[in-house]
């Protein structure tokens, strides 16, 4: 018995050291080939009206979902962007990704709170249909319960143009 309470202990110390749940990432997340889109793309040469350049996470960092995001194309609109945050581990990472993010010409980065709870979206769905709307996609398998919650920021690159 005393063997199990000390390995459950340990266990239990390990995941906390780790950050809670799931996957904190750390760095930014590769941006998919070709992002998933529900449907609208309206922007010339590619088709493509936006492009996915990372999402990145932080534990218990707090901030809400919303759908909309935030154009954080300068320095005061970004710090107004990661002010929300509790912890500024996630708001480096933020900084770091918009900063980092290959912006085509004419376009703007974007941030928006994907999610917060035990799972990191692998991905974003943009909706175009009625304005610009982004969401996590799916956890294809979602953890029932935590130590701390993740919140998820996607950083984008768009054409003003459908904002």
């Amino acid at each position: 018995m005393g063997r199990r309470a000390l390995g459950a202990l340990t266990l239990l110390t390990v995941l906390i050291a780790a950050g809670g749940c799931g996957d904190d990432r750390g760095s930014t997340a590769p941006a998919p080939s070709a992002p998933s889109s529900t449907a609208g793309e309206t922007a010339s040469g590619t088709g493509q009206s936006w492009a996915e350049v990372a999402i990145v996470t932080g534990t218990a960092a707090g901030g809400e979902v919303s759908p909309e995001p935030v154009v954080v194309g300068t320095q005061e609109a970004l710090d107004g962007f990661v002010a929300r945050f509790e912890r500024s581990d996630l708001a480096d990472k933020v900084v770091e990704a918009v900063s980092g993010a290959d912006v085509p010409e004419g376009w703007v980065p974007v941030a928006v709170v994907v999610a917060v709870g035990c799972d990191v979206p692998p991905g974003v769905v943009v909706d175009t249909r009625n304005g610009f709307a982004v969401r996590g996609q799916k956890v294809a398998s979602p953890m029932k319960e935590c130590f701390a919650a993740m919140t998820s920021v996607a950083i984008l690159t768009v054409d003003p143009a459908v904002l």
